[in-house]
């Protein structure tokens, strides 16, 4: 359950395989804690993110299954004689592409762009460091982009300020998970950007 603009409300139902104990969590320090090592940090309607000690994770909803660590039982729908939804799901070279998003570093960061870091992200407005949301975002800045990044392999390049992604308007590419919930099964993405000072579309065609 997923409560708008009140992330502290929204609640998860979270399966755990090994023990077969269904779990309601949320991003409150009381509840966030689904095992060991393991701590909920965000709900989305489509997917969960976990805090372990391997970093950040996505944990995806296909169907009733959620991929990673922890899963959603459909026991739950069938008990109250619901037909499960069949939810459409992007490809997963959609959904990589999103993730290695999510994992561009903010231009304050001064660790080594190594492991599964692709590369720095500026913001091109301000107000977003300070989640000022009543300024318009204006997309966000790549730098620094590691030339065996998937981001640079299909085409974005460093100084690319991306302003929209199918459509769908982006200032910050930590959000990229929670905009491709909304894309639906897409298989290809448009990413619209602006290199050198011209707006340019580049489409992410797998």
């Amino acid at each position: 359950m997923v409560a708008d603009g009140m992330p502290e409300w929204s609640l998860a139902m979270l399966y755990n395989q090994e023990t077969k104990h269904t779990g309601t969590y949320s991003i409150n320090p009381a509840k966030s804690g689904v095992v060991a090592g393991a701590v909920l940090v965000e709900i989305h309607s489509l997917s969960v993110v976990l805090r372990t000690s391997a970093g950040l994770q996505h944990c995806w909803a296909e169907g009733h299954e959620l991929t990673g660590p922890r899963s959603v039982t459909s026991e739950t729908t069938k008990a109250v004689g619901q037909q499960e939804p069949q939810v459409p799901q992007p490809s997963p070279e959609v959904k990589a592409l999103m993730q290695e998003f999510t994992r561009l570093r903010f231009d304050d960061y001064r660790g080594p762009l190594e492991g599964d870091i692709p590369g720095i992200w500026r913001e091109n407005n301000r107000g977003i460091r300070n989640n000022d949301h009543e300024r318009k975002g204006t997309g966000f800045q790549l730098v620094k982009l590691r030339a065996d990044a998937l981001v640079y392999k299909l085409g974005l390049r460093n100084f690319d300020i991306v302003k929209q992604i199918n459509g769908r308007a982006i200032d910050d590419p930590r959000k990229a998970i929670e905009l491709l919930e909304t894309l639906g099964g897409v298989q290809k993405l448009t990413v619209v950007l602006q290199r050198q000072g011209r707006d340019i579309t580049l489409d992410v065609d797998f």
